[in-house]
């Protein structure tokens, strides 16, 4: 499997709208889109019970069917991912539900995922870092992944963003950056850069497992 992982400093920063155009624009890959994410609400009235279970052992893995709904991995779908799956994770509890994510992907030649959380346990052929509009500085703990990321990435009207020395270390804003606008559903370049980065990439080892309270550590390409 080669994996690319788009994070960001914020929601509501784009980052759906960034996987969606990497779908899109290189959708002869196949790809298999993953959202990750801490929020468990939106369930229709027949599942709750399955969602009560499912926090209680602290995450709930589903699989999108349709294309035409509202949330995120709709959107994947409809942008050409031949898979689309949502896990829903209780703080601290991704280690225990990686498994069952593991299993999921297995056979998928090209996968994305929506998380800024997955890097502390898969390395991926490249990290896109989707830089949020609002003029706030970026968390201590997301700054440790900024500095990993291969390529920054704006919605917006323009690069400010990209240069300002309370938001993004100076040392980052070296890297390539590209720039999407909202109404905007491919970016070549960036779909360039990211067919090149795959290109280079080695089929990804997924990390053993040997059970679910499986105790993972920091990467050491994190330190």
């Amino acid at each position: 499997m080669k994996l690319v992982v788009v994070g960001g400093d914020a929601r509501k920063a784009g980052k759906t709208l960034v996987v969606s155009g990497i779908i899109r624009g290189l959708r002869s890959l196949e790809w298999t889109a993953v959202k990750i994410t801490p929020h468990f609400h939106g369930f229709e009235p027949i599942e709750k019970n399955r969602a009560a279970r499912a926090a209680a052992r602290g995450f709930l893995l589903t699989e999108e069917r349709s294309s035409l709904g509202r949330g995120d991995t709709a959107r994947y779908l409809a942008a050409g991912a031949r898979r689309a799956l949502l896990l829903r994770v209780q703080p601290g509890s991704l280690s225990e539900a990686l498994p069952a994510l593991r299993q999921e992907l297995r056979g998928a030649r090209f996968a994305v995922i929506e998380s800024n959380s997955i890097l502390n346990y898969l390395r991926p052929a490249t990290y896109l870092f989707v830089l949020a509009e609002t003029r706030r500085g970026t968390k201590t703990s997301v700054r440790r992944l900024l500095r990993h990321a291969d390529a920054l990435v704006r919605v917006g009207r323009s690069h400010d963003v990209l240069t300002r020395r309370e938001t993004v270390p100076r040392h980052v804003t070296t890297r390539p950056a590209f720039l999407i606008s909202r109404g905007e559903r491919i970016n070549p370049k960036l779909c360039q850069f990211v067919r090149r980065r795959l290109a280079h990439a080695e089929e990804y080892p997924w990390p053993r497992i040997s059970s679910p309270t499986h105790e993972f550590k920091e990467p050491s390409w994190l330190h």
